[in-house]
């Protein structure tokens, strides 16, 4: 059976359907690939939540792995495992922050100026 066929059946692809080369993985997969969500998609607003909550949450972790750095033996030496997941928590929350931030502007930008083009100063 192709992988296409197995992706049309769709939901009800149960094993009792299954030719016996398919394995647990490729049925998994056909039935996560064809599964058709009944929720409402995902909204630019909670994009963003939940890009800021990570953001917050990976800042949270790294400062309190640092901390956990400092006060693990030996006293005041901080691991470099330590220090690059740290380095990492600040580009991954510097990267959501300024992009936002970034394209925010640039979209105001372009608004802006598509308004002065429709609506020209007399």
């Amino acid at each position: 059976m192709a992988a296409h066929r197995i992706l049309a059946v769709g939901c009800h692809f149960f094993y009792a359907q299954a030719p016996l080369f398919l394995s647990f993985e490729t049925t998994f997969l056909a039935y996560i690939f064809a599964y058709k969500p009944t929720k409402k998609p995902m909204t630019q607003n909670s994009k963003e939540q939940v890009q800021y909550g990570s953001a917050i949450v990976m800042l949270l972790a790294g400062i309190a792995l640092s901390v956990a750095g400092f006060i693990a033996p030996p006293y005041g030496e901080i691991s470099n495992s330590v220090l690059y997941f740290f380095a990492q928590t600040l580009l991954y929350s510097g990267s959501v922050f300024g992009l936002t931030i970034y394209f925010d502007g640039r979209i105001r930008d372009a608004l802006n100026k598509l308004e002065k083009k429709e609506n020209p100063k007399k």
